[in-house]
């Protein structure tokens, strides 16, 4: 008996050193499994962070250089409070009492590419102006970016802090990211009268697809990944981020929309999509090659005047 099961022995140890080999296999596996998804998560945290990093530089120069008259002021930010800084520029024509609330785009400031320019010109038209640096920018208390999310909250602090100043009437003027927040702010404050969006986007999905492996040389398929690390880690939740709809609640109230023909950052199509999400108030001026954020710069006569025309159409029934 024990003689005929001899051959069988070097079976059953072949079978033994097969289930042992599988098994480190599987332990491999998994172990291999577990650093790529460790790596995944390494490099969407970093990308994400850097996303929401923020080049903070101080403002330029202040309002005085243009001969503005203007008054340093801090104030809060809606909802958490972080506190901003900002001049609040006093009209020297005629006054309207109506006020033009400014906002920048990411890493700029209150003074940021011909803020104060502008203002100058509104404020000899009539127009008092708030400029203010956006939180995490400037000289503004500390709040990572989130791509127009949390920075409507400055926004709306901004509009409630010219309200309680007595003004009769508020708009608002605000460049790509700043144009977001703005009309995020707008949306839910019917103080807002009339808004001027310059370089807003549409659909932050669709722009954060096109836009962030370029920006993270990263290849599309981290995208998801980058997103989710930079919500859980930032709150940055780019569905709360809804420019198309926010227009659409806007209305009827007037919105200018404003997008450089050669805008390789926010496509001529976002704007498009913005200005057919309410028709009967919204105007669309296409700048021809004109890239991100340039039309003010690149045309500054026809941007004042178009600016100013659209204003006194919008704020009209606004005047005491």
């Amino acid at each position: 008996m024990s003689d005929r099961q001899r051959p069988d022995a070097p079976s059953s140890r072949a079978g033994t050193g097969r289930g042992h080999r599988a098994r480190r296999l599987a332990r491999a596996l998994v172990a291999a499994l577990f650093l790529a998804v460790a790596v995944v998560v390494a490099i969407s945290g970093v990308v994400a962070w850097r996303l929401t990093t923020i080049d903070r530089q101080p403002p330029r120069a202040p309002a005085a250089a243009l001969g503005l008259r203007y008054d340093a002021v801090r104030f809060p930010a809606a909802t958490d409070g972080v506190q901003l800084s900002g001049w609040l520029v006093r009209p020297s024509g005629r006054d309207r009492r109506c006020t033009v609330v400014m906002a920048h785009g990411k890493d700029g400031t209150r003074s940021s590419r011909g803020n104060l320019t502008i203002a100058a010109s509104l404020a000899r038209a009539g127009y008092g102006v708030l400029l203010f640096d956006l939180a995490g920018h400037g000289e503004s208390g500390f709040r990572r970016f989130s791509l127009g999310l949390h920075e409507s909250r400055d926004v709306l602090g901004a509009v409630r802090y010219v309200a309680a100043r007595g003004t009769r009437c508020i708009s608002g003027l605000g460049f790509s990211t700043g144009a977001v927040a703005l009309l995020d702010a707008a949306a839910g404050e019917p103080a807002v009268a009339a808004v001027v969006a310059d370089s807003a986007w549409a659909d932050t999905d669709r722009l954060l697809d096109e836009q962030l492996p370029s920006e993270s040389r990263l290849p599309g398929a981290f995208t998801p990944a980058v997103l989710g690390m930079a919500d859980l880690l930032f709150g940055l939740d780019p569905d709360g981020i809804r420019p198309v709809e926010d227009v659409a609640r806007i209305a009827p109230r007037p919105v200018l929309l404003v997008n450089g023909s050669s805008d390789d950052l926010v496509p001529v199509r976002e704007a498009r999509a913005l200005a057919a999400a309410a028709p009967g108030s919204t105007e669309l001026w296409l700048v021809p090659d004109a890239e991100h954020v340039a039309a003010h710069t690149d045309r500054p006569e026809e941007y004042m005047a178009r600016l100013l025309r659209f204003l006194e159409r919008a704020l009209s029934t606004e005047r005491p």
